[in-house]
């Protein structure tokens, strides 16, 4: 195999080993040049923790806006916000986010169902929460929050956001019994995340990112 290589080279030209050469200082310069870039650009990108306040629907809406219920569900209810649309041979429907007045709700989620066969609505995790009994004030801000989340979990460097919302203590136990809290919840893109107390910093939750 080694002989056969040599003679391959000696077989060409000077002209040709020449070409050759320069072709693979080229794609060598270039690939090293992208790495480098790239490398900076994410470093850029994650100088600065990002805030979430987004409450626009996060897909397309038309399928949703010819089923009578479901749009007018929407209509109902301002406050939800479309995830996921779901249409099958069976049914079409909606999965939503659920917000209190401007704050996002990170346990609950509403979702909604028209069978195609029966024209049946029937809804998973319907619950909608109307009031709280708590200030959406935060006593925590959110550059504390930050520091206490990054003291939490290693997030490895990677793109970090936040957003201050409601989380549902009860969430695993029960779903009649609501225990509400404000929050602070900060996450990196590579899905590690902290749920803060916005008023008096604890944790109620936290994932490293990595399953184990």
């Amino acid at each position: 195999m080694f002989i056969l290589e040599i003679q391959f080279f000696n077989n060409l030209s000077t002209t040709q080993l020449y070409r050759m050469i320069k072709t693979i200082r080229i794609f060598m310069f270039l690939t090293l040049f992208l790495a480098f870039t790239s490398c900076k650009k994410d470093a850029e990108q994650c100088e600065s923790v990002t805030e979430l306040t987004n409450q626009n629907h996060l897909v397309d809406l038309t399928l949703i806006n010819q089923v009578n219920e479901l749009n007018d569900t929407l209509t109902k209810y301002p406050q939800l916000q479309v995830s996921r649309v779901i249409n099958d041979p069976y049914l079409i429907g909606m999965h939503c986010n659920v917000f209190y007045k401007g704050l996002i709700v990170f346990t609950d989620q509403y979702s909604l169902f028209k069978s195609k066969s029966t024209n049946e609505i029937f809804s998973l995790k319907d619950y909608i929460v109307d009031t709280v009994d708590f200030t959406l004030t935060p006593t925590l801000d959110k550059e504390n929050a930050i520091t206490i989340a990054k003291q939490t979990v290693n997030f490895n460097n990677s793109c970090m956001s936040y957003r201050l919302g409601i989380y549902d203590l009860n969430a695993s136990i029960s779903l009649a019994n609501k225990n509400y809290k404000l929050v602070w919840k900060v996450q990196g893109d590579n899905g590690a995340y902290v749920v803060i107390d916005a008023q008096n910093g604890e944790i109620y939750a936290s994932f490293d990112g990595v399953w184990h």
